[in-house]
């Protein structure tokens, strides 16, 4: 008999070393003689146990507790839209016979080593952690400049300036004038790629097109996604996409999450001051938008309150890389914080967590643990986590007795309650079949 966790991974190689050695040299079974000091053990011949009882009432199962799933990823849709709407673009692209093409600074140099060097930036950024271990930091060959676009040392690019393009608009905006070699509608699908790594408009296009320009800029998985379709094959850009994306996440977390260098918006949270960036607010988190996008200010201070630096920052870090750092976090204040800014995804990926830490916590006992089971499941149900809701319901019935012996049990109440009496296992009807059938059948103290 072995005991293991597959959550906190304590004994899991001693079962597999078991199971292997049990596979190799099974034990053959031991036929035992009737009798013995089970009063309930069942007579095969006939039917019944050995003293002439019916056996006893049969435990029905608990069931199994209800899934968490974790809600659809909508990261490439929101920089999609952000690229194409336009909204808060502090680049521009001009092509000829064309409309111009907006874009975002943030975005641009998150997704492409090329325009970090264009902007200026020479901080190294660590693909490692999604890229694996073996991916280097990708350290830039150096900055680029206007006269470097202009001198034709940019392919793909001719003009490089910076300039008041929108007059009712505060802030610089960058200008790039594309080369003639590359079709309007070609250099879209670019600029969508860089958003959203495997955007929707890319097959539709024309392939053989989309890898030359792909080729122009240097954008191997461009190139590689236009080549898949064109083999049919493009079934493997999903994933390619999504990688894609991590990779972008990961780069703008690392180059401008809490940074103040390019930030147009404040956030003063318990007393601290956080920088951020409108572009990515707006895109990601319109509840959030709305508490500075009819300033007037160039840049915005928002209070936010009844939460802690700590939960707002890992928020933050949900909207730039489409992660949080739940697990070493607090899962109830950034699930709290999430409802509260209507952030439906990052809500069911703390529930997951949430339940996560309630099974490490009740390893040991679930009477004496150190976890108010009772307390999460009113949270659920006032911040926006039915998920949660129904496991904390689920978990509490399965574990009846124990929870009975706590001391949050009191403050279950209407339908909680009723639902919890309900479900209760083992259910009431059994015991009170096992206390009739003991009754009947008491059992004899055998003469030593």
């Amino acid at each position: 008999y072995y005991e293991c966790s597959a959550l906190t991974q304590n004994g899991v190689k001693a079962v597999f070393d078991g199971a292997i050695r049990a596979a190799l040299n099974p034990e053959r079974k031991k036929i035992r003689k009737s009798g013995g000091c089970w009063p309930w053990r069942r007579n095969v011949a006939s039917g019944s146990s050995d003293s002439g009882r019916p056996d006893p009432p049969v435990m029905p199962p608990a069931g199994l507790a209800p899934w968490v799933n974790i809600e659809t990823s909508t990261f490439a849709e929101n920089w999609l839209e952000a690229g194409r709407s336009g909204e808060d673009a502090d680049v521009i692209f001009h092509i000829a016979g064309h409309k111009p093409v907006p874009a975002h600074r943030l975005i641009l140099c998150s997704a492409s080593p090329l325009f970090r060097r264009l902007f200026g930036i020479r901080k190294k950024v660590d693909l490692s952690a999604v890229a694996g271990p073996s991916q280097p930091a990708q350290s830039e060959a150096g900055v680029l400049t206007a006269d470097d676009v202009t001198n034709g040392r940019v392919p793909g690019l001719t003009d490089m300036s910076v300039s008041h393009c929108c007059p009712s608009e505060p802030g610089l905006v960058t200008c790039f004038t594309v080369s003639e070699k590359v079709s309007g509608a070609a250099f879209e699908n670019v600029r969508d790629f860089l958003y959203a790594g495997n955007p929707p408009l890319l097959e539709s296009g024309d392939m053989e097109e989309m890898a030359r320009v792909a080729r122009i800029f240097g954008m191997t998985e461009l190139e590689t996604l236009c080549k898949n379709v064109d083999e049919e094959q493009e079934f493997l850009n999903p994933s390619i996409g999504t990688w894609l994306n991590d990779c972008t996440g990961a780069a703008a977390k690392q180059l401008f999450l809490g940074v103040d260098g390019m930030a147009d918006v404040v956030f003063k949270v318990d007393g601290h001051n956080i920088p951020a960036h409108r572009c990515v607010i707006v895109a990601r988190c319109p509840a959030l938008a709305a508490l500075f996008k009819m300033s007037v200010e160039d840049k915005p201070v928002v209070a936010i309150t009844d939460t802690n630096m700590h939960c707002f920052l890992a928020l933050l870090e949900y909207l730039y890389t489409d992660h949080a750092p739940i697990e070493e976090g607090n899962p109830v204040g950034i699930l709290k914080l999430a409802n509260r800014f209507g952030l439906t995804r990052l809500v069911t990926m703390c529930e997951l967590y949430a339940t996560k830490d309630v099974e490490q916590a009740v390893v040991q006992s679930i009477q004496h643990a150190d976890v108010d089971v009772i307390g999460l499941l009113h949270t659920s149900q006032s911040d926006g986590a039915p998920q949660l809701s129904a496991w904390c319901l689920h978990f509490i019935s399965t574990n009846y007795t124990a929870f009975l012996n706590r001391r949050e049990f009191p403050q279950l109440h209407g339908d909680n309650l009723s639902y919890i009496k309900t479900h209760q296992w083992p259910p009431q009807d059994y015991l009170d079949a096992i206390a009739a059938y003991e009754k009947k059948y008491p059992v004899k103290k055998q003469k030593r």
